[in-house]
């Protein structure tokens, strides 16, 4: 494949999470404090492999803005 990859590093968190499920292990959501270190992780993983840890413009704007807007 030609150009660059991007993929969301969220979704390889949700992705990674329901496997283990599937796969028979116990799994909860993250403990409080501990997105950071799995959105690291993720984004570690995804450029090991040459791909760009990204997300949708608009997700990015969804995460952000503060829940009155």
């Amino acid at each position: 494949m030609s150009g660059q990859q991007h993929y969301d590093p969220y979704q390889l968190i949700r992705e990674v999470g329901f496997m283990l499920s599937h796969n028979g292990l116990e799994v909860n959501e993250l403990p409080e404090g501990k997105l950071g270190e799995a959105l690291a992780g993720a984004g570690q993983l995804l450029r090991a492999y040459g791909i760009t840890p990204s997300m949708d413009v608009r997700d990015t704007f969804d995460r952000r803005l503060p829940p009155s807007w």
